[in-house]
């Protein structure tokens, strides 16, 4: 008789993980780009973390949704039902596990936050909330002068520079600590992450990749100073970008947009983006 309980299983080994979870994660590919992008740059060593929590939510042999946390960021959710998400948060409370916030799907989380909160007695807030864009062919931007270059060790003071400005702008405070920008900047330049636009060998605006997929890979770290805006430098970069990707290995790209930014959701949407989702992030305290 199958069984058909909800239950939730924790692995210790990325690998086997990984292997558990190849038909969901292709099949998930793009509303749960974020999820399945952090595993693959896992396995390829791009992010290092020791010790992952990684947990399959099953329904006998079927793979109902996965969670990941890298300590001691907030806990990724990926889409599953509300019967996976009570057990989830059944599982977590048995286990003392402590967290210290949620991101993921916009429903998912606050289903599970509103479960946390009862099983844990925390209170929890919105810190911010995404679009999440996906793209299969880019629309080009009005040109300007300008071209896009892959940032390199010469780079790093500007790179760690703007890192640290565009965390503060889009984390707002709440857990930029965890982000140590000099590292952030050397591991990105050493991997090839990062490009900038340059107007005669000067940066002006920059955009990196990160977690890719099966198919497609994530535009990220979107950023132009303030006195280099409104000059087309961002679209160009971006757009630029993206074509390099969709014209390289991947079929499609991937964005996460704060939806309080109205200009830059202008942009992407210009440059071919298509709203796919919505995310969320919330602080537990």
């Amino acid at each position: 008789m199958k069984n058909n309980r909800v239950q939730v299983e924790v692995y210790a080994d990325l690998k086997h993980f990984i292997g558990e979870s190849k038909e969901w994660l292709i099949a998930n590919e793009s509303k749960d780009n974020l999820i399945v992008g952090l595993l693959n740059s896992l396995s390829k060593k791009t992010i290092e973390c020791k010790k992952p929590l990684l947990i399959n939510i099953l329904n006998g042999e079927d793979v109902k949704g996965l969670v990941i946390q890298t300590p001691p960021n907030f806990i990724l959710l990926s889409h599953m039902d509300e019967e996976s998400i009570k057990e989830l948060a059944n599982f977590l409370i048995q286990n003392s596990f402590k967290l210290p916030g949620a991101r993921g799907p916009v429903e998912v989380v606050k289903i599970f936050s509103d479960y946390w909160k009862k099983y844990s007695g925390c209170e929890f807030e919105v810190i911010y909330s995404h679009k999440i864009y996906e793209l299969l062919e880019v629309t080009p931007p009005k040109p300007v002068v300008g071209q896009l270059q892959l940032a390199n060790q010469a780079d790093f003071s500007v790179v760690r520079k703007w890192l640290e400005w565009f965390y503060e702008q889009t984390l707002g405070g709440h857990d930029q600590q965890l982000y140590d920008v000099e590292e952030t900047a050397h591991r990105k330049i050493r991997n090839k992450e990062l490009y900038l636009w340059e107007v005669e060998g000067i940066p002006v605006s920059m955009a990196g990749i990160v977690g890719s997929t099966e198919n497609g890979i994530r535009i990220s770290n979107v950023f132009t100073p303030d006195d280099q805006r409104g000059k087309g430098y961002g679209s160009n970069c971006v757009a630029a970008l993206a074509n390099k990707m969709i014209n390289s290995n991947f079929s499609k790209c991937f964005l996460y947009a704060d939806e309080k930014n109205d200009t830059s959701n202008i942009i992407y949407k210009r440059i071919g983006f298509k709203a796919i989702g919505e995310a969320t992030s919330v602080r537990y305290y």
